[in-house]
């Protein structure tokens, strides 16, 4: 399984780190990926979960449509 963690800062914040770190235990590939980056193919991640997406507010048309990008891309969408 490959999951994506979705986030709009440049770290994990410590909360989701542990989330990470939890998942590698269980032998399940994580990534970091930030939401904005048109360049990251979701199609590769079995699911995406929304973490640390603080400005979506800011952005609140492109985070929608990023949400159903993600969707048609394939990938489970968890919150």
């Amino acid at each position: 399984m490959r999951i994506a963690l979705a986030t709009s800062q440049p770290e994990l914040p410590p909360s989701d780190r542990l989330l990470e770190e939890a998942l590698r235990a269980r032998a399940v590939a994580v990534e970091v990926a930030h939401w904005q980056d048109a360049s990251c193919d979701w199609s590769r991640f079995d699911t995406v979960v929304v973490r640390s997406c603080w400005n979506y507010h800011h952005h609140l048309a492109d985070f929608l449509a990023w949400l159903s990008h993600v969707e048609a891309a394939g990938a489970g969408l968890v919150n």
